[in-house]
């Protein structure tokens, strides 16, 4: 399950910790505007730009229905046990991810595409590494390309601090942070593969490890 990733700072310079508590998943609220447009101005000022590829082995059509299904994902990653233990719980629109070392996200999907999904998210943080940090929006976007034996994609976040405040305590460990973010980035993406294969090649073996109603879900979704 090849990767790759590479960092890029936005104008600001900071920003970084916002990626901890997500990779790949989690509506921001600036006054008057809509989660598109919150989405495109992050995506237009960024304090960082992050990037990250992915190669599975999953049929397009199937890599299709995951990205239909981020809360029936999320639900496979707490059974399967994987670090941090993420816990996912959804709103209407909003998807909301806890992690226990102490950061939160709330995700709306603001533009889906073949291939692509695009979410703008409003996170968190109490976290030991960046004391007097409270919150910040990201967006996320996955594009991607395949066929009928595999897909492979990028993963890119841009971030945006929510005060200067902050953007400044994060500018000052910005290089220990993006060390641990990339670890965080490399390790959910090599667990989140193996649970793309999974449902990509032993369908009946993920459903099996969801509760009656997801497992339903799942199969219904699936086929299985």
């Amino acid at each position: 399950m090849p990767c790759g990733s590479e960092w890029r700072s936005g104008r600001r310079h900071a920003g970084c910790c916002r990626l901890l508590w997500l990779v790949l998943a989690t509506v921001g609220t600036v006054y008057g505007a809509s989660p598109a447009e919150q989405a495109r101005s992050v995506m237009a000022d960024p304090d960082l730009v992050y990037h990250a590829r992915f190669s599975w082995r999953c049929p397009a059509a199937v890599w299709e229905q995951v990205l239909d299904e981020p809360l029936l994902m999320g639900r496979l990653w707490e059974a399967s046990g994987f670090g941090p233990a993420y816990r996912f719980s959804q709103r209407g629109n909003v998807l909301h991810v806890d992690d226990p070392t102490g950061m939160q996200g709330d995700a709306v999907l603001v533009d889906r595409a073949p291939g692509s999904r695009t979410y703008l998210i409003n996170g968190k943080v109490d976290h030991w590494a960046v004391p007097f940090f409270n919150e910040g929006l990201a967006v996320f976007v996955v594009t991607s390309r395949g066929d009928a034996t595999r897909i492979s994609g990028e993963l890119t976040v841009y971030v945006s601090a929510a005060s200067m405040a902050a953007s400044a305590v994060l500018a000052l460990g910005q290089s220990l942070l993006e060390g641990h973010i990339d670890n965080r980035v490399r390790l959910n993406l090599a667990d989140g593969g193996a649970l793309v294969e999974k449902v990509a090649g032993h369908p009946e073996q993920a459903a099996a490890l969801l509760g009656p109603a997801d497992a339903a879900r799942f199969r219904a979704r699936f086929g299985h």
